[in-house]
């Protein structure tokens, strides 16, 4: 079972209640998410770095939404990319390519599809300024042309989105490399898979 399944112990939420307040809609989390350092101040410049790249190993578009924001709080401004057409701010990501590594600052929680991302992104930013077909849980994929309608419709399948937590999954400094895979048995026929370089 993956750590971010794990359910908090009743200890850890009276611990952390006089901190701030638990959101009713928040995924399961550890511990170690909410107290792993993100750098050498709280302060978002003092904070360290993680270098994210995304390889597509299938032989579609890929459309969706990956950033990285703060699980626990409500009240900062995620880092996202949006992978689409290339309209509306979005980036394209075709099949069997890659991109990154794109350098973010070190925060709680890589997402990617989420719904907790997603909540986040709209929070804080007007639709106009999104890309709605990327704005979406999970990833997409289209064999459709780029310039097609369809091209941002997920035509060949989806994939689950996913959570990836500082403290449990990566540590600050460290390189973040997700792959998107065709998978038969993973619900909608594909799968996020990541790894971890950790610094020296």
């Amino acid at each position: 079972m993956r750590p971010d399944r794990i359910k908090p112990s009743r200890t850890v939420i009276i611990l952390l209640s006089g901190l701030v307040p638990l959101a009713a809609s928040c995924t399961p989390f550890t511990f170690q998410a909410l107290t792993a350092p993100l750098g050498s101040g709280d302060v978002i410049a003092s904070r360290d770095n993680v270098r994210v790249s995304v390889f597509n190993r299938t032989p579609y578009r890929a459309i969706f939404t990956i950033g990285m924001f703060n699980f626990w709080t409500q009240e900062s401004q995620p880092q996202f990319s949006q992978f689409a057409n290339g309209e509306d701010n979005s980036l394209v990501l075709e099949g069997n390519t890659m991109i990154g590594p794109q350098i973010l600052i070190c925060d709680r929680t890589v997402g990617v599809g989420t719904q907790e991302l997603i909540r986040q992104i709209r929070k804080f930013n007007r639709e106009e300024n999104l890309n709605l077909p990327a704005l979406k849980l999970g990833v997409g994929f289209s064999s459709a042309p780029v310039d097609d309608p369809l091209g941002v419709e997920p035509i060949e399948g989806t994939a689950e989105g996913i959570n990836i937590y500082i403290g449990v999954d990566f540590p600050c400094e460290s390189e973040l490399l997700l792959f998107l895979e065709e998978d038969a048995s993973a619900p909608g026929g594909f799968r996020i898979a990541f790894e971890v370089v950790t610094p020296p």
